[in-house]
């Protein structure tokens, strides 16, 4: 049974189209990547994702421990102050 080269063609052209589109998704991927590397440096001195995933962290217990020990005083006051 003979190949029909025009379907090859138009799947090939169809191939191709993909590999343009992810091409084109990639660098603007790299792009976006870049501004928010350099965002991160600027903005808040951290070198890197890994950085920022660990003081968003950091930083996620430390307002935790705070709205702890808020509740805790506000609990005492109510409680010495009767309200």
């Amino acid at each position: 049974m003979p190949i029909d080269t025009k379907e090859v063609e138009k799947t090939l052209k169809a191939i191709k189209l993909k590999i343009e589109k992810a091409k084109e998704d990639l660098a603007e991927s790299k792009g976006q990547k870049k501004a928010l590397l350099s965002t991160l440096k600027k903005d808040y001195n951290l070198e890197n994702f890994i950085e920022a995933q660990q003081t968003v962290e950091k930083l996620t217990k430390e307002v935790e421990f705070l709205g702890n020990e808020i509740e805790k005083k506000y609990t005492e006051l109510r409680e010495k102050f009767g309200f």
